[in-house]
């Protein structure tokens, strides 16, 4: 039974290593098309002396890479994972000249210290971006809805992208369903991953079509302890 109990806690600490290595795999892979298209078009606002609209990308865009960059703590409350994820949306709404519309729902109220690891939900506003929306020339709608249900909250991400066929659709949700087993790592099995790491099965990730279209990935998260962490370096 000692022999059992040592190799359970040696598994889990292997586990634990592997999810902070994917982490920082994460924080590393940030899009070149968003860094290069943000600040040709920071660039072409001081030209057209667009001083405000340049000073809320500036302002953004050095909240992202705060938080992104920022190698510390490996869990964050989730208002501060929403707000950074709400920074990355910000810069999108100005790259798109208001040809996405955002719906955004606020967390509920007991809910924003809850400790979540952190980049959580931007990877999945960011997919929802590159594969579903980034084509759209008009019309394109990104919306983000939050259920709280008992002891378990939900947030979905979803797009009306016209790309996602059936057989992409159920290739992801395979993905999903042996990302234990699976090699690869991309954004989204990282964060699927690391949600059942800390909160066990039952949470995660699950994918479906939305009723917009697209695609609709709905994290689940149970509530858990206060994250201890000073939030105040966590502000752009």
């Amino acid at each position: 039974v000692d022999r059992i109990q040592v190799l359970i806690h040696e598994v889990y600490e292997q586990q634990i290593r592997s999810q902070q290595s994917e982490l920082k795999q994460l924080q590393s892979q940030i899009n070149p098309h968003f860094f290069y298209n943000s600040f040709f078009i920071l660039q072409g606002y001081v030209r057209m002396r667009e001083y405000e609209l340049a000073d809320r990308m500036f302002h953004h865009l050095g909240s992202y890479f705060q938080f992104i960059t920022r190698s510390g703590a490996e869990t964050v409350p989730l208002g501060v994972e929403m707000k950074h994820a709400a920074s990355y949306v910000e810069i999108q709404k100005i790259r798109f000249s208001g040809t996405i519309a955002v719906e955004w729902e606020d967390v509920p109220e007991g809910w924003n210290r809850t400790a979540v690891p952190r980049l959580i939900v931007q990877p999945l506003i960011e997919n929802a971006y590159v594969h579903g929306l980034e084509n759209k020339t008009a019309n394109g709608r990104l919306r983000v809805r939050i259920r709280e249900e008992t002891d378990e909250l939900t947030i979905d991400v979803e797009d009306n992208g016209e790309s996602l066929n059936e057989e992409s659709l159920n290739r992801l949700r395979r993905s999903i369903e042996t990302s234990d087993r699976a090699m690869e790592t991309t954004g989204i099995l990282n964060v699927h991953r690391r949600l059942r790491l800390k909160f066990g099965p039952g949470c995660g990730l699950s994918l479906s079509r939305s009723e917009l279209g697209g695609l609709k990935a709905r994290l689940t998260i149970r509530k858990g302890g206060e994250d201890g962490h000073d939030q105040t370096a966590y502000r752009g």
